[in-house]
């Protein structure tokens, strides 16, 4: 089973060093719009699965996503399906996520912003470690997909996780 960290695009030893670093998350604004394909109509809706650590969920909404974790919106950006794949990135990062270290407020930061205020808070993370440590949540996530009926199954990572569709 996934946690929170995989998902949201951190390996596990970016995950390590994050944790050693604060003892971390992955991605906002409506207006951005995703580039290609879109999502199918069935992907729409919201989509939950339980992990590790927490309730996972899903909004997907014609190319766009926003996830949270136990009901707290952590992260948002755009989202597209082709084939068996399903590809997620992340605009924006909640500072929730970050349970307050590096002094962040708990609003939305886009990479550039994000990098801003953590070495504003924190001089000792060059644009070296940003990226090492917290670039890859911003990067293009991909993993295979299959929509069956009110469940959605995603292998990310070597790791399978089955996600139900909430009913209106």
């Amino acid at each position: 089973m996934l946690n929170k960290k995989s998902w949201l695009g951190l390996g596990s030893a970016g995950a390590v060093a994050v944790a050693l670093l604060v003892g971390m998350l992955s991605v906002g604004c409506g207006e951005d719009k995703p580039a290609g394909p879109k999502t199918p109509a069935d992907a729409n809706g919201t989509w939950v699965a339980t992990l590790e650590d927490g309730v996972l969920s899903f909004v997907i909404k014609d190319g766009t996503f926003e996830m949270s974790m136990d009901g707290t919106t952590i992260g948002k950006g755009n989202c597209s399906a082709s084939g068996n794949n399903f590809e997620w990135t992340a605009t924006h990062v909640s500072g929730y996520f970050f349970g307050g270290a590096f002094g962040l407020e708990n609003k939305w930061y886009t990479k550039a912003e994000l990098k801003k205020a953590i070495q504003a808070n924190t001089p000792a993370i060059t644009d070296a470690l940003f990226e090492t440590q917290f670039g890859e949540v911003f990067k293009k996530q991909t993993g295979s997909f299959n929509l069956s009926g009110n469940t959605m199954t995603i292998t990310f990572k070597g790791e399978t996780q089955a996600f139900t569709k909430l009913q209106k």
